[in-house]
């Protein structure tokens, strides 16, 4: 749980200090689509990237955690596909909200920061 509230504390926070660049692709005339998309990209590309280093981590230091775990086996395919489902949902989840209030204010008030 606290891992998914870092998460997305993370993209969130870093989505609203690239709300300028929202702006600016605004001004010059890129679509939301566009933009939506440009940002979500990123945003998955980043979490991905974490996620796998994060299971790679596991499944190298299964023999430690299987000493932690009663009866459930430490590289479990769906616990490991769950929690990369449930994390890369909440980066994406928090993604959207500040990409959705950049886009609905006027490219000037997202440049000048009101």
């Amino acid at each position: 749980m606290p891992s998914v509230l870092r998460i997305h504390g993370l993209m969130a926070f870093h989505l609203q200090q690239r709300s300028k660049d929202i702006g600016i692709r605004l001004a010059l005339g890129c679509t939301g689509r566009d933009i939506v998309r440009l940002f979500l990209r990123q945003a998955l590309r980043v979490v991905s990237t974490g996620v796998l280093v994060g299971v790679a981590g596991a499944v190298l230091l299964t023999h430690w955690i299987s000493s932690l775990l009663f009866e459930v086996n430490p590289v479990d395919p769906a616990t490991i596909a769950g929690v990369t489902a449930g994390l890369l949902g909440t980066a994406l989840t928090a993604c959207v909200l500040p990409i959705r209030r950049a886009l609905a204010r006027q490219p000037g008030l997202v440049l000048r920061g009101d």
